[in-house]
């Protein structure tokens, strides 16, 4: 299949698009698969930047013909890269200043405060500053934007580069994008910032750390910087006279730590805008799981036996605790799944502890895919029925012993399919590591049904067969029976058809009355055979309401059974109405006790 992808865009940038195939013929369950593509729009390119290092900031324009063999998916790969042969061209250049004016409405009294309040509106503005164009000369143009300088307003350049035939490139830079603030203006924009952009240390690492404002701060007389070291409160301060520092990352740090800043110059506070989160690099932490099963390939309903070794961070042989799940790989084609201890044992769960925060100096800053599976005979004259489907094999755990030795042993459903065997393991050092491994449950000529699990009274119920397998030879004779029983196990009614391996073989089951069924389904080949077991319900609708159901929990209570997804709530009945009040007082400033205390 060959597609030729387009898209309208004045973007240059590459785009991702995402392709999905799925199943025409009848099935029981949606077969389907996915993948992305990137392809490029444009065979130009536009880049801007800013500067105001200068005493009058500047805007620089880059345009370059794209060069599509140099795109690549690596890491490290920048757009930058793409740059072709420079480009001689005209473009047009707009630059719009946005800002918000404060008109104030009126007075309100607060009656739980007693104070007067007033009250404004934020009117937002804009105005096109500068507007022209401009020739770009050997791929690059330099413009001055004088009007930036003591401006607290934002200011949105748009480049456009008109290809003809109503195509045209458009390329936009925001300056002063964080300004945000649309009371008092946010003139300062300070912050905390780390050597190399590093975030995650391991122990005993050296965290280097400098006060930023797009680029060091200069030193300069009489600065203080008040570093402050917050775990949910206020761990430690320093108060520094130049506007750097460094602190070993230790155990107590862990899993993060956020520091926070005041910096003062000439008599003014500014805090810094926002904390810095660092965080441990929990790597050095990931021990070894060895998982081997006995085979690759099993039978439905046979016993499987795994090996564990389980070693340390170090390399060593060590004793861990593992907990495994083998569950039907075709559950993670619907719904994924995402494991991963270390980073649940150390991912960063400890904010600042500040509740508020005020600075006294007016110019002090703001106020604030995964392999498919899927449901799948023996050949020794016999029927083995296949009885036990279910999603989930098992859950269980080993604990490996002082060499990291281990084993276990289960027996497989009757599914066939790939089981995803995921283990995730920890030891006494708080190490751990998490991983999976598949194995197959198989057969050589084996059914597959379609069949609803729900009839409506009046319905003519039917079941589709298949024969699907490496030894199911198509266009081969096969012959059916089955077997109906009702909710009494009663046997009620007996089909049998021929059918072709590689064909639709459909059998109508005949008007029933509601209750429940049991097929068992038998099909012979020339030389193999299976059995499995179906049930369905016949039932007088299928509509249901949303229902809520109160309990009051005992070591006897018992849920009534449901048809979708429950959500549970626990509760303690003579405090949750104090609790949801709290939760209410949360979101809500003031100066009364309950207001602060919540």
């Amino acid at each position: 299949m060959t597609m030729t992808p387009s898209y309208k865009t004045t973007s240059w940038r590459p785009t991702s698009s995402r392709f999905e195939i799925n199943n025409t013929n009848a099935e029981d369950y949606r077969v389907t698969d996915y993948d992305y593509f990137t392809f490029l729009p444009k065979d130009k390119m536009i880049e801007l930047s800013y500067s105001d290092e200068e005493n009058i900031p500047k805007l620089t324009i880059l345009a370059h013909e794209l060069d599509s063999e140099k795109f690549s998916t690596a890491y490290d790969f920048d757009y930058e890269d793409m740059r072709g042969k420079p480009l001689n061209t005209s473009l047009s250049v707009s630059v719009t200043e946005r800002w918000y004016e404060k008109i104030e409405k009126g007075q309100v009294y607060d009656y739980i405060n007693k104070v007067t309040k007033t009250k404004y509106d934020y009117i937002r503005r804009s105005k096109i500053v500068e507007e022209k164009e401009i020739s770009v000369v050997d791929g690059k143009y330099t413009m001055e934007m004088p009007y930036i300088i003591d401006s607290n307003s934002r200011f949105e350049v748009e480049v456009t580069l008109d290809e003809g035939n109503g195509e045209r490139i458009v390329e936009n830079l925001y300056i002063r994008d964080d300004y945000y603030s649309i009371g008092d203006t946010l003139s300062k924009m300070y912050g905390i910032r780390l050597d190399g952009d590093k975030y995650k240390f391991k122990l005993n690492e050296t965290v280097d750390y400098y006060l930023d404002d797009q680029g060091r701060v200069p030193e300069s007389p009489n600065d203080k910087f008040l570093v402050m070291h917050l775990k949910d409160g206020l761990m430690k301060y320093e108060i520094k006279d130049d506007l750097k520092g460094s602190f070993v990352f230790g155990e107590e740090y862990l899993p993060n730590i956020m520091i926070q800043g005041v910096y003062i110059n000439d008599g003014n506070l500014y805090r810094t805008v926002y904390p810095r989160n660092i965080q441990y690099d929990y790597s050095e932490r990931e021990i070894t799981i060895d998982v081997e099963a006995d085979k690759k390939d099993y039978g439905p309903g046979e016993k499987v036996v795994l090996n564990f070794k389980t070693k340390d961070a170090k390399g060593n042989p060590y004793p861990a605790q593992v907990n495994i799940s083998i569950v039907d790989e075709a559950y993670f084609d619907l719904y994924g799944q995402s494991v991963d201890v270390l980073r649940n044992i150390y991912s960063s769960i400890y904010g600042t502890g500040i509740i508020s925060e005020y600075a006294s100096s007016d110019s002090s800053g703001s106020s604030g895919r995964f392999s498919g599976g899927a449901e799948g005979g023996g050949g020794d004259g016999s029927y083995y029925v296949r009885s036990e489907f279910n999603d989930t094999a098992t859950f269980m755990n080993v604990s490996t012993d002082e060499n990291g030795m281990g084993e276990l042993e289960f027996n497989l459903p009757d599914n066939l399919t790939s089981w995803r065997i995921t283990y995730q393991g920890i030891n006494d050092k708080m190490e751990a590591a998490n991983g999976w491994i598949n194995i197959n449950a198989k057969l050589p000529f084996h059914i597959s049904t379609i069949l609803s699990k729900y009839f409506i009274t009046g319905d003519e119920p039917s079941i589709s067969l298949r024969i699907f397998g490496e030894e199911a030879e198509k266009g081969s004779k096969v012959s059916y029976n089955i077997s109906m029983e009702n909710d009494n196990n009663k046997r009620i009614k007996e089909f049998k058809e021929e059918g072709v391996v590689g064909e639709y073989t459909n059998i109508s089951l005949g008007k029933l009355k509601e209750g429940k069924y049991t097929l068992t389904v038998y099909a012979d080949g020339e030389i193999y055979n299976d059995a499995l077991v179906e049930k369905f319900e016949v039932v007088d609708s299928t509509v249901y309401f949303n229902n809520k159901k109160y309990y009051d929990i005992t070591k006897r209570t018992k849920f009534s059974e449901v048809y979708s997804n429950a959500e549970m709530t626990f509760f303690n009945e003579s405090e949750s109405n104090f609790y949801n009040s709290l939760l209410n007082l949360r979101y809500i400033g003031g100066k009364r006790i309950d207001q602060i205390i919540a």
